[in-house]
Parts: C-alpha cells; structure tokens; sequence
C-alpha cells in the first residue's frame, strides 16, 4: 500500500515538474526576444532590409499626360561619355567651339510652346525647364552626385537630393552648375540651375500633387572673333591661343529664367486594382486636371566698349561705344 502511494506521489510530482518547466520555457523565451530587441538598440543594430535604387523611381511632366508612368533609376554608365549637352548623337549641333557658349541645332526643330516667345534661343541647351524636373518616390533619402572635369576648360556640376518626408509626400532639389573657359580670350560661360519639387499622391491614388520651381541663370562672354584673320595659314605666327587679341573685350550677355508650376490632377471613375503598386502603372478611366504657370524672364546685352570693327550693327549715332540692351 505504501509503496502505491509512494509511487502516485512521486508520478504526480514528476508531472507538476514538467508542466511547470514547461510554463519556464515560455515565458524564457518572451523573456528572450525583450532581451534581444533592447540588445540590438544598445548595440545600433541596423534594420535587414535594405533599400536599393530599384525602390526610387520617378515620372516627368510628360509621364503624367494621361495616366502615371514611373521610370526606374539608371545606375549604368551608358553614355556617361556624352557629358557635354552640345555633344549628344541624337541631337547635333553647331555653336562657338566652347562649352557654355551660343549654340544651335544642326538639324531643323520646330517652336513646340504656345505663347509668347521673346526670340533667345541660342543658351537653351543649358537651361532647365519644367518638363526635365523629375518627381520621384523613394523609399529612402537618394542623393545623386556628378561632376566632370576637363582640366581648367571645362566642368560640369550636378546635385539631385530628395526624399520621402512621408509614404505619398515626396520632396526633393536640384542643382547644376556648368563653367567654361575656353581656348581664347573671353570664351567663358557660366550657367546655373537649380529646382525644388514636390509630388503628394493620396492614399487612394486619385489625387496628385506636382509643384516645382525653377531658376536658370545663363552667362556667356563674347569677343567678337579674333583680330588676326590669318591664324589658320601656313604663315601665321604659332603664338598661344590664349595670347590672340579680340575685337570685343568686355561685352557679355546675362539671361535670367525664373518660372513656378503647380498641377492637380483628380482620377474618375475606376482605377484598375492590379496596378496600385509603385512600379506600376496607374490607368484611370477618366481625369480631371488643372495647371498653372507663372514664368519671369530678363534678357541683357552689354557693351560698354568703342566697336571699331563693326562687330554688331551701329546703333545711335551718339551712342556708338555703348550698347545695353
């Protein structure tokens, strides 16, 4: 009898062991995971995922026409050579010999904007305008960093930075410098750009936000030609090409492009499920949209020098050494 109890008693207490180890065990294990989480903010650890470019992504002006097209980011170095504007295959052109200097197209290219134009086109290549502002979406804080330098003739400058200060409101600017010297005597252009932009998208998707502001400011030297007209020959004197006199020593335009822009657009109707991803497109049925433009532009012209060349166009006849235009 006495060895029945003896035994029950002892099973049961093995029993009770292990349920109660077993209720050890759990709470160990929360006990555990608490640990790990303030000994990974002790120690700095960092997040496992990492965000890469293929989760930035933008659209342009151009994207938005009908529906909302994003582009991925290009992380080649496919033409990374073509670094000059003046000097790309698809679209030649003829200009002065120098970066940042009066320039053309080659081929022929008709106004594509309605309104008003002044007529002063041959900076455009170095301008920005609101169709090359790109809106983006990104996951993380991207900055882009390009800089190109050929010597003291020419240097190329461009800073793009933004960032999502929350999941549908983007933020971001740009900054471009380009500066030139050129092989003679006041062949120098000195162009600068810059842009803030902003893009906010609903939760739902239907309304978007684009607004942007853009500021160029566009200088370029002129000389007028050089004063020996024989520097090409077999018998012209081989002297440095800085050293060659010109016919205009201080005559220099100045262009100042200042313009804002804000669209609203407002998608009706039904909005196709399977596409509400950011890498994918957004294709409304219908859409309501609004945008307004306000541009300011200054042209100047200055020479404050006697033209004894005839380089430009007499003017009047008692003011023959000065020209501001």
């Amino acid at each position: 009898m006495y060895k029945s109890i003896a035994l029950f008693v002892f099973c049961f207490t093995i029993f009770l062991s292990g349920e109660l180890y077993a209720q050890d065990l759990k709470t160990k294990v929360n006990e555990n995971k608490e640990l790990d989480s303030l000994r990974k903010k002790e120690e700095d650890g960092t997040d496992s995922v990492v965000f890469t470019s293929k989760y930035i992504r933008y659209t342009t002006l151009r994207l938005t026409k009908d529906s909302i097209q994003t582009v991925q980011l290009d992380t080649t170095l496919n033409g990374v050579h073509n670094f000059s504007v003046l000097v790309q295959p698809r679209t030649p052109t003829q200009g002065l010999g120098n970066l940042g200097l009066s320039a053309m197209p080659l081929l022929f290219e008709p106004v594509k904007t309605i309104g008003f134009d002044a007529g002063f086109h041959t900076l455009d290549y170095y301008s920005m305008t609101q169709d090359d502002v790109r809106y983006y979406q990104a996951r993380a804080p991207f900055t882009s960093l390009y800089y190109v330098n050929s010597g003291e003739k020419e240097q190329v400058f461009r800073v793009i930075h933004t960032q999502n200060i929350k999941k549908n409101l983007n933020f971001g600017a740009n900054y471009n410098r380009i500066g030139a010297n050129g092989e003679y005597r006041r062949q120098r252009g000195d162009h600068l750009n810059a842009a803030l932009f902003t893009w906010y998208q609903s939760p739902n998707k239907r309304y978007n936000l684009w607004a942007s502001a853009v500021f160029n400011t566009l200088k370029a030297q002129e000389n007028g030609s050089t004063r020996n007209d024989t520097i090409f020959s077999p018998f012209s004197l081989d002297i440095a090409r800085e050293s060659e006199l010109v016919r205009l020593s201080s005559a220099r335009r100045l262009y100042r492009q200042n313009s804002m822009m804000l669209r609203q657009t407002y998608f009706v109707g039904r909005i196709d499920s399977l596409a509400q991803e950011i890498t994918k497109k957004i294709l409304p049925t219908n859409k309501i949209s609004y945008t307004f433009k306000y541009n300011t532009n200054a042209y100047s012209f200055k020479k404050d020098e006697a033209d004894d060349q005839d380089v430009l166009p007499a003017g009047r006849p008692t003011l023959l050494s000065f020209t501001n235009d």
